[in-house]
């Protein structure tokens, strides 16, 4: 079984440039953080279509950190294993709310990301996000 946990391409270049600058594998520029969050999604969604719709389950972060203990349930449901009630009262404190909607301030340049807008773009589709023309709306997650 897989658990595919997504994460806004903002918010994840933003972690990426902030938490990671001094490791040797930070892409270095928030162009570069936004080609590595698509190839990473990349590789998930071609290796999911050949995963029976049973053995998979897709979940964006942000319903992880808006709603942990029902995200939580999801995962055990899906793993048939039954949460330790002592576990899921704790989710809600453990979670980092504050990191959900971290990269809303980053300014990116739309025309550095050309050379790999149509994969970008299928990207954000797949996974509910939509960042066409510079603006940002959310999307439905799956």
């Amino acid at each position: 079984r897989y658990i595919f946990l997504h994460r806004d391409c903002m918010d994840v270049a933003e972690s990426l440039l902030r938490a990671f600058k001094a490791r040797p594998w930070n892409p270095g520029t928030l162009t570069a953080a936004l080609a590595k969050w698509t190839q990473w999604n990349r590789y998930w969604l071609a290796a999911s279509d050949g995963i029976a719709a049973e053995n998979k389950l897709t979940i964006g972060y942000k319903d992880f950190v808006v709603q942990p203990q029902e995200t939580f349930r999801r995962i055990c449901d899906f793993l048939e294993i039954e949460p330790a009630s002592s576990f899921l009262a704790q989710m809600g404190a453990e979670i980092r709310q504050d990191r959900v909607g971290l990269g809303a301030g980053l300014v990116v340049d739309w025309n550095l990301v050309r050379p790999f807008a149509r994969e970008f773009a299928e990207v954000n589709q797949a996974l509910g996000y939509d960042y066409r023309a510079g603006n940002k709306t959310e999307g439905a997650s799956l």
